[in-house]
């Protein structure tokens, strides 16, 4: 069955990109990347993964303009 999944930067675990993957065929995520599936979850690109919680928050808006 194929699934939504996240691909997340190792570093500040930003979501990278969303692919479909069955999470069975052999596939690697690009390097200094994890995948994590989404699930139910609602995430795009640029959303933050909180590993301990298994959770994807929206990134923070941007700073006015001044």
């Amino acid at each position: 069955m194929v699934a939504r999944w996240a691909v997340i930067r190792d570093a500040d675990n930003v979501v990278d990109n969303i692919i479909e993957w069955d999470g069975v065929t052999p596939w690697t995520p690009p390097d200094e990347h994890y995948a994590v599936a989404i699930g139910d979850q609602w995430c795009n690109t640029d959303y933050i993964y909180d590993p301990g919680t298994g959770t994807f928050s929206p990134p923070p808006p941007p700073p006015p303009e001044s």
